[in-house]
């Protein structure tokens, strides 16, 4: 049943691109991570979908030409767009060997709701493993220790998790995705 909920992510993820794409902005240069971080001013333009994370398991992603758009008009990205711009930065500029996009569910201290969160996961050049939403990336030493992680910033207890790999990114900038890897917790 995972499978066909994160293939449906998969397919949301590129209609909601193609709906969004701006062709006259483009993802600048940038060199290394500092560089995103600056670009995407360190997550200070982070504000919260509507439905406080419930709308992050749709995994509604606005095409990157947007996001650069958005972030030249100081409007606000949320987790799934950060992501978003991690992955394309990271793989546009040869920054990491492996880039995935990962989405994590995890039941609120509450014990009654549950929330998501989207990330993005990377394989540095040099072996090193790593997750990042809005600050500094994390580095991580088990597969799905990344998802562990960042379910414990929210207080949350994991639920489930997929990871997407970016399979490559057109000359259109579309972030293209590889069929999920699914962890149950």
């Amino acid at each position: 049943m995972l499978h066909i909920v994160y293939g449906f992510c998969r397919l949301w993820w590129m209609f909601t691109q193609a709906l969004t794409y701006k062709p006259k902005y483009k993802l600048p240069e940038l060199k290394d991570v500092g560089a995103i971080l600056t670009f995407m001013n360190y997550g200070n333009s982070y504000v919260p979908d509507p439905l406080g994370g419930r709308w992050d398991t749709m995994f509604h992603v606005t095409h990157t030409t947007k996001k650069i758009l958005t972030a030249n008009e100081k409007m606000s990205l949320d987790c799934e767009d950060h992501a978003a711009v991690w992955a394309a930065a990271l793989t546009e500029n040869h920054l990491a060997r492996v880039v995935s996009v990962g989405a994590v569910w995890f039941l609120n201290p509450d014990g009654k709701t549950a929330s998501g969160h989207a990330v993005c996961v990377y394989q540095s050049h040099e072996g090193g493993w790593f997750w990042c939403d809005y600050g500094e990336p994390r580095a991580f030493t088990d597969q799905w220790d990344w998802a562990h992680q960042a379910s414990k910033v929210y207080d949350g207890k994991l639920l489930y998790c997929a990871k997407f790999e970016v399979k490559n990114i057109t000359d259109r900038g579309f972030v293209h995705l590889k069929s999920p890897v699914v962890h149950k917790a």
